[in-house]
């Protein structure tokens, strides 16, 4: 019985130490991610509005790998297939497809048109990895939803809601209110206190950021 309660108190005594270790380990963590992003956000292209950010391309290769392995293909089956999709009968080596499959080298619209008839998959999921980027998913990183904290986004958002027409203004302003006072009853008392320390405040990190992503320029 007496073992039983030291090796219990043992065991806590064991977790309370590896606690703060714990605790202390999630705090670099979270202390490195929140680094990476704003060296991410530093050293990205500049917002625009209504524009994917990044290159999906370059990612065409493992969507053509996974589409081919999904249809249970060799290189050299999915390269003999392609002869079928040309009407010379010519089609794609093996070599050919291994590259585009690396990202050495990237097929033209014939050779894309040629492998996705061949796996059965659409232009769009091979360059933008989704089948309708313009309508979905991919549409809110244009439009900066995903990107809730982003300075810059907020700007992009600010300047078209100024240059709206005063009555297309007034009916978005009635909607987003529409919207935030079903769910925040003291909405209203809540912006009157914090709209203008808010914008400050998006102003300077606004003001910060670029003044660092130009520093960061001329260092390079």
């Amino acid at each position: 019985m007496t073992d039983n309660k030291t090796k219990r108190k043992s065991r806590k005594s064991d977790d309370s130490k590896a606690l703060p270790h714990s605790l202390q380990e999630i705090a670099e963590e979270a202390e490195f991610l929140e680094k990476e992003a704003a060296e991410a956000l530093l050293f990205a292209s500049p917002t625009r509005l209504g524009v994917l950010p990044g290159e999906p391309e370059l990612e065409l290769g493992q969507r053509l790998q996974h589409a081919r392995e999904a249809k249970k293909l060799t290189q050299g089956q999915l390269a003999e297939l392609t002869k079928r999709a040309d009407k010379d009968g010519k089609g794609l080596s093996r070599t050919v497809v291994s590259l585009y499959e690396l990202g050495t080298n990237r097929p033209g619209p014939r050779e894309i048109r040629m492998l996705c008839e061949v796996l059965q998959i659409t232009p769009s999921y091979l360059i933008y990895g989704d089948d309708e980027p313009f309508d979905n998913f991919l549409n809110r990183h244009r439009h900066g939803a995903a990107r809730p904290s982003d300075p810059e986004s907020f700007a992009a958002i600010t300047y078209c809601f100024t240059r709206l027409h005063p009555h297309h203004r007034i009916a978005v302003m009635e909607l987003m209110l529409g919207l935030l006072r079903g769910w925040h009853k003291g909405f209203d008392d809540e912006m009157d206190k914090e709209a203008n320390p808010t914008f400050l405040r998006i102003a300077e990190q606004l003001a910060q950021l670029l003044a660092d992503r130009e520093k960061a320029q001329k260092a390079k």
